[in-house]
Order: C-alpha cells, then sequence, then structure tokens
C-alpha cells in the first residue's frame, strides 16, 4: 500500500492533527486492502473457497458438486470458462 502521507505535500502531514489523521487513515487503508485481497483469493475461479465455488457454480449454471474435493469443482469452473471464450 502506497503512503499516503508521501501521496501529499510535506507542510499537509508536518502538522500534528493531520499528521496524526493520516496515520490512522494508513493504518486503514493497509486493513482495508488486506481484506480485499484476502476476497479476492476466496472468489477468483483458481483459489475459490467453497462459497466461492458455489458462486461460480451457480453464476455459470453448472451444478453445485458438493460431492466433490474443492481441486475438482475448481477444475469444472475453470473449464466452464474456459470455454466460454
Amino acid at each position: 500500500m502506497a503512503d499516503v502521507k508521501g501521496t501529499l505535500p510535506p507542510f499537509v502531514s508536518r502538522g500534528r492533527v493531520m499528521g496524526a489523521l493520516l496515520d490512522s487513515a494508513q493504518s486503514e487503508l493497509e486493513a482495508l486492502e488486506s481484506e480485499a485481497r484476502a476476497a479476492a483469493c476466496r472468489m477468483a475461479a483458481g483459489t475459490a473457497d467453497e462459497k466461492g465455488l458455489a458462486l461460480w457454480e451457480e453464476e455459470l449454471g453448472l451444478d453445485e458438486r458438493g460431492d466433490l474435493p474443492l481441486e475438482g469443482r475448481r477444475a469444472l469452473v475453470l473449464a466452464a470458462l474456459d470455454q466460454m471464450e
């Protein structure tokens, strides 16, 4: 994550109040980025968890294959996506 203070002119971040606000914003932005990366990993077809695969299967009109291991379900989703191209 980019340094929030580094994106602003130095006089803005030198102030006691603005410096504290920007430090707080930086930690919140880092937490948000971490959560966004985790969500993307859970939802990306190649790395989706069980919930993400169920959403892909529904979107692609596939049967939800809870009887298969996650790797098998991912392979079916990826194959269906490949056929769409």
